[in-house]
């Protein structure tokens, strides 16, 4: 029930950013900045970007950082993320992603870097999924921090 909850306030707030022109992101910060990220007040050492207004992050790191278990399919280049009773799946270039067999409707897709073999993925949907709170904040011209919170993160 839970769930169906958390699924319908992700539909609602993502239905609405896409109607109302808003940026989900609030990255209203220009390509060259990078935004730093932290889980709980730790900073990650990760690098970020934003692309159309959605900021992406590589998908390792920021999963594990939420204790998930990764399971990549170089296939169909979709990467699951489990924990718990929670499955999110992201497909390279496709704007669903499908978290616990309900479609969600992406502002950016996933993408794959065949250079680097990094697959990126918007951070703002994976945090609120697993019902994190996200702040962005432009601290100068040049830099911009995201702020995630768990309450009950370990």
């Amino acid at each position: 029930m839970k769930n169906t909850r958390n699924l319908f306030i992700i539909l609602t707030f993502c239905t609405l950013f896409l109607y109302s022109g808003i940026s989900i992101a609030n990255a209203d910060y220009p390509p060259s900045v990078h935004p730093s990220v932290y889980v709980n007040d730790e900073k990650l050492d990760i690098y970020t970007s934003c692309v159309k207004d959605v900021t992406v992050v590589p998908c390792r790191p920021i999963f594990e950082k939420y204790n998930m278990t990764l399971l990549w399919d170089g296939k169909t280049k979709t990467v699951t993320a489990t924990k718990g009773n929670t499955i999110i799946k992201l497909t390279h270039n496709s704007l669903d992603a499908d978290v616990n067999g309900n479609i969600v409707k992406l502002l950016q897709a996933p993408s794959f870097d065949t250079t680097t073999g990094i697959f990126y993925v918007p951070i703002r949907l994976i945090s609120e999924v697993l019902n994190g709170t996200v702040t962005w904040e432009k601290t100068s011209e040049t830099e911009a921090t995201i702020y995630i919170k768990f309450p009950n993160q370990n």
